[in-house]
């Protein structure tokens, strides 16, 4: 499928939550749009959509963000890649994982990984046929403060410059 890697704007947000809503995650679009306005503007992260050349139609999107540990190397995660089942199986992750590959690399960074639920063992297969290991298994724990996320997301974005950092080098 002929496609275009562009950087996600607000105006997408309707069609990336519904892709979302394909994988599972319930959500609602003002949320989506408040934390896509929020994350946008954060310097370590990077927001892309995969759009179709014939039609226009947003048909993917993925989230990339540098993550800075304490106990590892600096690297970055994809934190989401969602293709529109109608399309998998087109080459669209394969175009999204080289991408976000270019972009890890162009940051200055060596190492990318990402997590996918146990269930989802088409993605598993996909992944180690593009040359990921599966390094572990885990389990993920979570409590919920009933605190506003949003408000903690709006400090941190005003505590950081107001520029988005386009080529992050670490030596």
């Amino acid at each position: 499928m002929d496609i275009i890697i562009r950087e996600m704007n607000k105006f997408d947000c309707l069609r990336c939550k519904d892709l979302t809503l394909q994988m599972g995650y319930h959500d609602n679009l003002a949320d989506f749009d408040k934390r896509f306005s929020l994350i946008n503007k954060l310097p370590h992260h990077h927001l892309v959509v995969a759009e179709s050349l014939v039609d226009k139609t947003v048909v993917a999107w993925m989230h990339l963000e540098i993550r800075y540990l304490l106990v590892s190397s600096f690297k970055v995660e994809i934190s989401a890649l969602m293709v529109d089942e109608k399309m998998r199986g087109l080459g669209i992750g394969k175009k999204f994982l080289a991408y976000a590959e270019n972009w890890t690399k162009n940051c200055g960074f060596k190492d990318i990984f990402l997590y996918s639920k146990l269930m989802r063992e088409d993605a598993h297969n996909f992944y180690i046929k593009c040359g990921y290991l599966n390094l572990k298994d885990e389990k993920m724990f979570t409590k919920n403060l009933e605190k506003n996320v949003m408000q903690d997301l709006k400090a941190i974005y005003e505590s950081k410059l107001d520029s988005k950092i386009e080529n992050i080098k670490i030596q």
